[in-house]
């Protein structure tokens, strides 16, 4: 009877962490000079796997049993067992080590999602309205679309301050509505995007009056198929610097049904 001996006592892989199940991490060879029964040479791992590696016990193929994750496990230190059909059975071991890599899945997300302004229309170009505030990791922040007749507004891909790039008119235009966007950078420098976020600027005139609404914001749901036309909502602002009836309208390409 001969001790088994591995080409390898220890062997070192990288996973890329996300992967379906199945994929293959490395192959374990042992060798036993016996004959017979007592040459053939079968495989099992040992502690260290925690159920998310498995090996096949003829060949010494190891591949991953479950999705692996860097956030949870990061390491795997596995002892890998090659044994004979002896009688006694002799075993060795050797060390598998798998790294599981880490790629920037974490997606940015907004603190709100729609955020309403009000920016005073003495406010000069260059100056900041306002500033995004993506979490986690963000490579850049990009101005989608800004709808209206002129672009007034920017965004600095690297901070996320929107700036005025021009003066403002509310004669010319009240209101005013950005998409942007925030984008994580993946390791294999492909540039992903993560989450959209819609900004809505409003701008206050100056000597023009100030037309308040009780609220910023209002959300209201209506059911399919209700009969036109239908009072979903009833609006009451005041003109309270020059006591004049209020005109009302609505602003955007959206509203087409309304």
């Amino acid at each position: 009877m001969n001790l088994l001996d591995f080409t390898l006592i220890h062997t070192w892989r990288m996973c890329k962490k996300n992967l379906d199940p199945g994929q293959k991490v490395t192959q374990i060879t042992a060798y036993d000079s016996d004959s017979g029964n007592n040459g053939l040479v079968f495989y099992k791992l040992g502690v260290g796997h925690n159920n998310k590696f498995y090996i096949d016990s003829k060949d010494g193929t190891v591949w991953t049993l479950s999705t692996l994750d860097y956030e949870k496990q990061a390491f795997y230190n596995m002892t890998v067992i090659a044994y004979d059909q002896g009688t006694p059975s002799l075993s060795s071991t050797a060390k598998l080590w798998v790294t599981v890599a880490d790629t920037n899945d974490a997606v940015p997300e907004f603190s709100a999602q729609c955020t309403l302004l009000e920016v005073a229309e003495s406010r000069q170009p260059g100056d900041t309205v306002f500033k995004l505030d993506a979490e986690k990791e963000i490579s850049k922040y990009a101005l989608l679309s800004e709808f209206g007749r002129n672009r007034c507004h920017d965004v600095d891909m690297s901070t996320g301050d929107i700036r005025l790039v021009k003066a403002l008119d509310s004669v010319q235009q009240s209101h005013y509505r950005l998409l942007v966007e925030a984008s994580g950078r993946q390791r294999s420098a492909l540039n992903q995007t993560r989450r959209e976020s819609t900004t809505v600027l409003g701008k206050i005139g100056t000597g023009h009056g100030v037309r308040l609404f009780p609220s910023r914001l209002y959300e209201v749901t209506v059911f399919e198929n209700r009969l036109a036309p239908l009072v979903v909502l009833d609006l009451n602002a005041t003109d309270e610097i020059a006591h004049k009836p209020v005109l009302y309208s609505i602003v955007g390409h959206d509203y087409k049904s309304w």
